[in-house]
């Protein structure tokens, strides 16, 4: 759905990444920086491949659902 995974994918692409959330109730702000590594089902690297399919099983199906979702902007209408 998003650009992430294929910005990663880019030879110039650098792999630094920062994620940063805000929990409103305790005023309080996370940030964890550091290396991204792409683990997907087709990964060279086995240990990538099995965390992959580690972490897809333990999703619930309602979770699972949502990496179907159209693409932001596109029409609900043309996914089944």
């Amino acid at each position: 759905r998003a650009e992430k995974v294929r910005h990663l994918q880019h030879p110039q692409s650098s792999t630094y990444v920062e994620c940063c959330w805000w929990l409103d109730e305790a005023g309080v702000q996370f940030r964890i920086s550091g290396r991204a590594v792409l683990a997907t089902a087709t990964s060279e690297d086995p240990a990538l491949r099995a965390a992959c399919e580690t972490v897809w099983t333990r999703l619930q199906s309602s979770t699972k659902g949502t990496f179907f979702w159209p693409a932001p902007g596109e029409p609900i209408s043309t996914h089944p």
